[in-house]
């Protein structure tokens, strides 16, 4: 497992988990390592995508007859999460707060909020937006689940 701090824009910084083929679960390193991170860039704001967009993408566990339903009700609650941390990261960013989003090893809710985040702090459209993400990674852009592209597809 390798841990993932990107500096997505200036006091904006992303954390997440690349898995490789070593399976280590440590939760204590992990926290020890991001208030390591918060504690050196003097980081005050913390988003836990991880934890609030916990439904994304549970629509699997149901059948076939309400998983459309289903993917709808997650993809709304997500859209309107989404538009709501975009303000608090704007705000919090004309305050000269420092924020850390933290998503885990789970990158799809993270990739559409900074795909919004792009769009109305810097006017980037879908394809600019992926471009500015992907330049910053060291690993490939991936979407993780199809119902991330067919949220994106309706943006």
């Amino acid at each position: 497992m390798i841990l993932r701090f990107i500096n997505i824009l200036p006091n904006i910084y992303w954390f997440f988990i690349e898995i490789d083929k070593k399976k280590i679960d440590n939760t204590n390193i992990i926290a020890n390592r991001i208030q390591q991170f918060c504690k050196l860039k003097q980081i005050n704001k913390l988003i836990r995508l991880d934890q609030d967009t916990s439904y994304w993408n549970k629509h699997n566990m149901y059948n076939a007859m309400i998983q459309q339903q289903i993917v709808e009700m997650e993809s709304k609650k997500l859209t309107n999460y989404i538009i709501g941390k975009v303000a608090q990261i704007k705000n919090d960013y004309f305050n000269y707060n420092k924020t850390l989003i933290i998503s885990n090893n789970y990158t799809d809710v993270a990739i559409i909020l900074f795909i919004y985040l792009l769009e109305d702090l810097c006017n980037m459209n879908y394809k600019q937006s992926l471009i500015s993400i992907q330049s910053k990674m060291t690993t490939k852009l991936i979407f993780q689940n199809k119902n991330t592209k067919l949220l994106l597809k309706k943006k």
